[in-house]
């Protein structure tokens, strides 16, 4: 169920990446990209992130993350006719590479018109 966030408000998400057999995975890059759903507008295209990794006692990687921030500005709306708005959080690892794989089914949620906000 897709959370409702209200206009202009930041988010943060936490990406966390890991192969098929459900173990951390260190991908070579990692992208996202934010939509709005309702308009069928790009509001942040791709942008690499800084993945980073956390091991355990053992000296073995326990997880692999990336901290996505999306600044309030991207979530303003964008027809103001909207009572609210849906967006789609996109995030790819290896981006253009052989091995190339997406978060599925990606992230979304919706921003509730504030009406007046500017």
């Amino acid at each position: 169920m897709a959370i409702t966030i209200n206009e202009r408000a930041g988010l943060e998400y936490d990406a966390r990446f890991f192969d098929s057999a459900k173990r951390p995975a260190l991908p070579a890059t990692a992208h996202w990209r934010l939509d709005c759903e309702t308009t069928g507008r790009v509001l942040q295209d791709w942008t690499e992130l800084a993945v980073q990794s956390s091991t355990g006692a053992t000296g073995l990687v326990t997880s692999v993350f990336a901290l996505i921030e999306i600044d309030g500005s991207l979530n303003a709306i964008q027809s103001n006719k909207n009572a609210r708005e849906l967006k789609t959080l996109l995030i790819v690892a290896n981006k253009d590479l052989p091995r190339e794989y997406s978060v599925n089914p990606p992230y979304q949620y919706y921003v509730r018109n504030n009406r007046g906000r500017l």
